[in-house]
């Protein structure tokens, strides 16, 4: 089920960059040809990129390929590793956890404004953010659990 949700994340993120590089090379092309470029191109361009990296923030959180302090790997293992590298999870998971709520509440304040290029509801956009919140928590709670399981920072 995990590697699913993974496959699902990852492909909207690829997706979401396609359709990103799409849209810049339409915008460009259409100022140099046509001396004319819509006005929604930054900003679905912007909005899009703000998707993609949101959507993969979960997934780099599993394979701890997303920006840390990798100081914490090069501990000695043993007792004091293992509570580092469970504390850097469980922070994470907290920050993660806080993040989700206030985006989400963020999100849904500003429903009723819309985006100037696209005139759609600037919510739409802006619920890239809790998604990849909420992604961010749920593989860091599993992270959590693990270290906790498995006892990671004691090998």
């Amino acid at each position: 089920m995990l590697g699913y949700i993974k496959k699902v994340l990852l492909s909207l993120s690829t997706l979401c960059l396609f359709v990103n590089v799409v849209v810049l090379l339409g915008g460009v092309l259409s100022r140099y040809i046509f001396n004319s470029s819509p006005i929604w191109v930054d900003e679905a361009a912007r909005y899009l990129l703000i998707g993609s990296v949101m959507l993969m923030a979960g997934i780099l959180i599993t394979t701890n390929e997303h920006m840390r302090l990798s100081i914490v790997d090069k501990l000695p293992k043993g007792k004091l590793s293992y509570i580092v590298v469970f504390y850097r999870h469980l922070v994470t998971t907290a920050i993660a956890s806080f993040m989700t709520y206030a985006s989400y509440h963020y999100a849904v304040s500003i429903a009723n404004f819309t985006t100037i290029g696209l005139g759609i509801s600037k919510s739409i956009p802006l619920y890239a953010l809790p998604i990849g919140f909420f992604f961010i928590t749920f593989y860091s709670a599993i992270k959590t659990v693990n270290v906790v399981t498995n006892k990671e920072g004691l090998r």
